[in-house]
């Protein structure tokens, strides 16, 4: 009976430790159910970072995704811009006559009362009657040869489109264009953020001000990006900045892109390279404006193949071996560049030794431009995915 009482012990035993093993699987499918979730959802989320000095465009290329992914505006959004694009015009007036007298050229003395008007204008929106006088302004042959030289001073891109169209805009049923919302400025303050869907992926943009007190707010956004998104304007070869006019934009930019792209922070994202204003660089060199008076080392003139290819490579010799963990200090050495053509010769992926980034050159306010742009951006994050979940799966 002994025998018989100690092999009922050992069957329940048997059966206890099947049902703690099965729970045990239980509790493991659940778990990786999770991590499988997790890992799900994390693949499904991208991070991109807009960087880049003030006026390089990239509040433009915030709006345009917006148009391109974001469903657009809608007509209380588009409402919402009219005071801006008011503001902008009255302002560029007054940043003209203002260089105009710095200059020594005298307007025209029937238009000497509209400059007082304009001068004193303190409203915010126009009217008829005002853009009247901000129109025959434009017109003024001072106002034009001071416009030529608009290099010498700071007036927004966005200044002739409005001014060209002033009784357009100042109509008092007027709504903003998806164009004029695209040319409207207004400077970015601390940080903007936008949630888009592309390709089935969750896709946060972060627009972060680009003048120098802006940039000690940049370093809470590096964790988790995907992307870095640097942008400079290409057609700023002959301006200063509006913060240091003693500094040339293009050389702040260069400096800016080195300090960032070499960052330990950046070490293993993609890095994206946008020489924005295409369209406006292209308009300077027809003009026979040559980038060789300020960049004294380049020597191709107004070629413009030249140009932006020595523009390029100036950013390019910039970016050093990922191995140099210094990343604050200078690099002793530049690494030794190769650069792949892809896409028409449009895009360009240049590698320092394991490193590889990729520069576009953009035009902000064309949707057309920008959409083919973003659909090769989300080529070069999935890409990077990729190999990093292969490397990851070994």
């Amino acid at each position: 009976m002994g025998l018989c009482g100690g092999g009922a012990q050992v069957a329940d035993d048997d059966g206890g430790a099947r049902a703690e093993l099965e729970a045990a699987k239980k509790a493991n499918r659940r778990i990786a159910t999770r991590l499988m979730d997790d890992e799900f959802a994390s693949k499904s989320k991208r991070k991109m970072l807009l960087l880049g000095a003030g006026e390089s465009g990239k509040s433009t290329l915030f709006k345009q995704m917006q148009v391109i992914h974001g469903g657009g505006y809608t007509d209380d959004e588009r409402m919402s811009f009219r005071w801006i694009i008011h503001r902008n015009v009255i302002d560029a007036m007054k940043i003209l006559l203002e260089a105009a007298a710095d200059m020594d050229l005298k307007i025209a003395e029937e238009n000497e009362d509209r400059a007082d008007r304009v001068e004193m204008w303190e409203a915010e929106n126009l009217n008829e009657a005002f853009a009247a006088d901000i129109d025959a302004l434009w017109r003024d042959p001072a106002i034009q040869a001071c416009f030529g030289r608009k290099n010498e001073f700071q007036l927004g891109d966005g200044a002739v489109y409005f001014l060209n169209d002033v009784f357009r805009v100042s109509e008092e049923k007027y709504v903003p264009s998806v164009d004029d919302i695209l040319r409207s400025r207004v400077r970015t303050s601390g940080v903007v953020n936008k949630e888009f869907l592309l390709r089935g992926k969750s896709i946060t943009l972060f627009d972060v001000g680009g003048q120098r007190s802006e940039r000690r707010k940049w370093i809470s956004f590096f964790d988790d990006v995907d992307a870095i998104i640097f942008v400079a304007a290409i057609s700023e070869f002959d301006q200063v900045l509006a913060e240091d006019n003693s500094k040339n934009r293009m050389q702040e930019s260069l400096e800016l892109f080195e300090q960032i792209v070499n960052s330990h922070y950046f070490a293993s994202k993609s890095l994206l390279l946008f020489l924005n204003k295409k369209d406006i660089f292209e308009e300077k060199l027809k003009k026979g404006v040559d980038p060789g008076k300020w960049f004294p080392d380049y020597r191709g003139g107004c070629d413009q193949e030249k140009a932006e290819l020595y523009f390029r490579t100036e950013f390019e010799k910039r970016m050093r071996d990922e191995s140099n963990e210094e990343g604050d200090e200078e690099p002793e050495d530049l690494p030794e560049e190769k650069t792949a053509t892809r896409t028409n010769n449009a895009l360009k992926a240049t590698e320092a030794s394991s490193r590889v980034l990729y520069s576009y050159a953009t035009t902000a306010t064309d949707t057309a431009n920008i959409k083919v742009v973003f659909k090769i951006v989300m080529d070069v994050i999935e890409q990077k995915f990729e190999e990093e979940r292969g490397i990851s799966n070994l």
